[in-house]
């Protein structure tokens, strides 16, 4: 990366909206999947990537976000420090067969909890992100509390 701060995204913010049975959910084990879904804000991190490999870097990200067809493209203002700025965006996309309404937190907390695939479980896919969020200094409510109860309901060795 070029470049990265603290942004602030409004009109849109992180759930787990998109019902995985594929990568970290199964047919037999589904999952669920973060995305940016319409109303409120949040917090993130604003990434610009290297102007000399910008079409590279812009293709294996729209190759991976943009192949199931679960996100539409979007430009968007970001609030950073100092200034606004636009960005672009995979925003879920509420025509998909794998979009979901918002699940309650148990049945988001179960999905997180039981989930599993060919690239590992939806509690590590958790585990990471609430990590993550943390060392940048945020912290999504909902993520915390689905993290404290799907960790709390794990058995020894998940």
């Amino acid at each position: 990366m070029a470049e990265h701060r603290p942004a602030r995204l409004h009109g849109y913010h992180r759930d787990f909206r998109l019902r995985m049975t594929h990568g970290r959910g199964s047919p037999e084990a589904p999952g669920l999947m973060l995305a940016l879904t319409g109303g409120g804000s949040c917090r993130g991190v604003a990434l610009r990537l290297p102007p000399q490999n910008l079409r590279a870097e812009l293709l294996l990200i729209w190759r991976r976000e943009m192949l199931t067809g679960v996100y539409v493209p979007r430009w968007v203002a970001l609030a950073t420090p100092g200034e606004r700025v636009w960005a672009l965006a995979f925003v879920a996309n509420k025509r998909s067969e794998r979009y979901i309404p918002r699940p309650d937190e148990a049945t988001a907390a179960e999905y997180l909890r039981t989930g599993r695939g060919a690239l590992g479980t939806c509690a590590v896919y958790l585990d990471k992100t609430v990590q993550d969020l943390r060392a940048w200094g945020l912290h999504d409510r909902r993520l915390e509390r689905l993290h404290r109860r799907v960790f709390a309901q794990a058995e020894p060795g998940e």
